[in-house]
């Protein structure tokens, strides 16, 4: 009796203790605001977390592979067992207040479903997502995506362009690598306040004295580069600065920008 009696309380408390983890961890996700959703945590989506972690972004993770669920979970991850063409699961994820859906699943036909119900949930939302293959890019476009990669296709372009021009590719791993201290590069939207709005691109390059550059403008119609410095900047466009991360600070702060 005694052993039963022990064996009982040690799978009530453990079941308890699970529980109270996982209604922690719901209401943790349901107070997200402007964060971002990853659908599988595969190769794809596993690297995914680890960049917006170095980031210090909000992200939950959807996956249906227990081992997934509690590698997340033992890591720190906000998770959710489940599969992501559900739209019960995308609302317990909180699509409805989310910034970004990123769907890395290895099938192109679940892509495509939870791209299509991610959209038909939240309109703005801004959706990147993975093609396994050549013809499933057209369709995910079709269903709502905005980005479509192709790890393969990225991967063969990336092989090719090391070996073309290493010294490119070097500059711009230096730029985009998460947490680096020398160079950075960040996307900042400007406030109607901002001294930058109504200049060119040109004339904006030639006010800024904090060490930053900056290299395109980011309109509804598209990207401007430098080549096209007489692109007049407006209220609620974005720039794109190059410069060491605190000066990248100190410029996002002057400007009364935010984080993109």
């Amino acid at each position: 009796l005694y052993t039963f009696g022990v064996g009982m309380e040690f799978l009530i408390e453990g079941h308890l203790n699970q529980a109270i983890r996982r209604q922690f961890m719901d209401n943790k996700i349901a107070s997200l605001r402007n964060h971002s959703i990853v659908c599988g945590y595969g190769r794809v989506g596993s690297r995914i977390a680890e960049d917006f972690i170095a980031q210090r972004l909000p992200f939950v993770v959807i996956d249906e592979i227990e081992a997934n669920v509690q590698n997340c979970i033992e890591l720190g991850y906000l998770t959710l067992k489940g599969n992501a063409t559900s739209d019960t699961i995308l609302r317990k994820a909180g699509i409805l207040h989310a910034k970004s859906l990123l769907v890395a699943t290895d099938n192109d036909a679940h892509n495509i479903s939870i791209t299509l119900t991610g959209r038909h949930l939240n309109s703005k939302l801004f959706i990147v997502a993975r093609a396994n293959h050549d013809e499933t890019e057209a369709k995910l476009k079709i269903a709502g995506a905005d980005r479509v990669l192709s790890p393969y296709s990225i991967g063969g372009h990336r092989m090719a362009q090391l070996a073309i021009q290493p010294g490119v590719i070097e500059f711009f791993d230096t730029l985009t690598r998460a947490g680096n201290m020398e160079l950075a590069v960040q996307e900042v939207v400007l406030h109607a306040t901002s001294s930058l709005v109504g200049k060119t691109l040109a004339e904006a390059q030639r006010t800024t004295d904090d060490d930053t550059m900056i290299i395109a403008l980011k309109k509804k119609q598209g990207l401007f580069t430098g080549s096209k410095s007489d692109a007049r900047i407006e209220a609620g466009d974005a720039i794109i600065v190059v410069g060491a991360p605190e000066h990248l600070g100190a410029f996002q702060q002057k400007n009364r920008g935010r984080h993109i």
